[in-house]
């Protein structure tokens, strides 16, 4: 019996090795040319180079086929091309140029302060995670912050902060039609993500200004009397019109989400501030019909300070 379980214990360490040795390692490395993005829709354009590092263990003939790599998230119209070929003395060298459009998802819930991280997705093509795993080439990178990025990319709207490789793996619940295959197969995979965040102080301006100035005239309000109700309605209502026409010359900006952002904020925010004039006055209105002059008097007073405290504390809270 114990010399049976020693078998067994024996056979079972020799098939972990063998798996083991198995493994193929592919070195990939990734140096961007050119980087543009716009999140007025969720893709960005790429120019980069390539490369693979097949080690010298791999049968020539089959070196094409363990280095044959796919941009997942890229578009239908990249050109992807090989432009070298080259043996060292320690592995296979292959090498190429893709340009072309990448689409990636966006999250906008804090823009106009929004940071990003946007995606090229490298994977094995046609040996699963148990025959071939890819590296990132780490060791011809000689700044950690920004493996594989020019620094002098002009990133337009965005500040680049960083560029790095993460390793992965994907699952798929699939034989893709291969009949003496697993249903359920992994490959390897890596994400090179560009950090990004949004240079926002213009984009704030472009917002807060407007509003800004609206609240300004309707804060006029508190001094007009009571009495001239049509002239308060007729600030106010207006000062909100035109902040919902400025709320709309925004939606361009980015694409349309189902989420409310910190822009959307800043804007509800004026709005209550528009009511909240609106209201106050009306209610000064009304008591002084009754013959609450005093009370009304203290009332408006009240609401004279505490209306700049709301704009002020409400754009410190929803900006930080």
């Amino acid at each position: 019996m114990i010399k049976k379980i020693l078998t067994y214990f024996v056979l079972f360490i020799l098939l972990v090795n063998t798996s083991a040795k198995a493994q193929t390692e592919i070195k990939v490395g990734v140096f961007m040319n050119d980087f543009i993005v716009t999140t007025s829709e969720p893709r960005f354009y790429a120019d980069f180079y390539w490369w693979c590092k097949v080690p010298l263990s791999v049968d020539e003939e089959l070196v094409d086929d363990y280095a044959y790599i796919d941009f997942v998230n890229a578009t239908a119209d990249i050109i992807n091309v090989i432009n070298e070929k080259r043996v060292f003395e320690d592995c296979y060298y292959i090498a190429g140029n893709c340009k072309g459009y990448f689409n990636y998802y966006p999250e906008f819930k804090d823009y106009p302060r929004d940071k990003h991280r946007v995606p090229l997705i490298i994977e094995s093509v046609n040996h699963p995670i148990e025959t071939l795993v890819l590296v990132p080439d780490e060791i011809t990178y000689s700044n950690q912050d920004f493996q594989g990025y020019n620094e002098s990319i002009n990133a337009n709207e965005f500040k680049v902060l960083g560029a790095h490789f993460h390793q992965s793996s994907k699952v798929y619940n699939t034989s893709f039609g291969t009949i003496d295959a697993e249903t359920k197969t992994s490959y390897s995979r890596l994400s090179y993500d560009i950090e990004i965040k949004r240079k926002s102080f213009s984009y704030q301006i472009k917002i807060i200004i407007p509003c800004l100035l609206l609240s300004i005239i309707a804060y006029l309000v508190f001094f007009i009397p009571a009495s001239k109700l049509e002239v308060v309605v007729s600030c106010t209502v207006t000062s909100l019109l035109a902040c919902i026409a400025v709320q709309f010359t925004t939606l361009g900006d980015i694409p349309r989400v189902g989420y409310i952002t910190k822009s959307d904020l800043i804007f509800y925010l004026f709005y209550s501030l528009f009511c909240f004039a609106l209201i106050q006055s009306v209610y000064t209105y009304n008591m002084e019909r009754k013959g609450k002059e005093e009370r009304a008097k203290i009332f408006r007073v009240v609401c004279r300070v505490v209306y700049p405290f709301l704009i002020f504390f409400g754009l410190f809270s929803i900006l930080h």
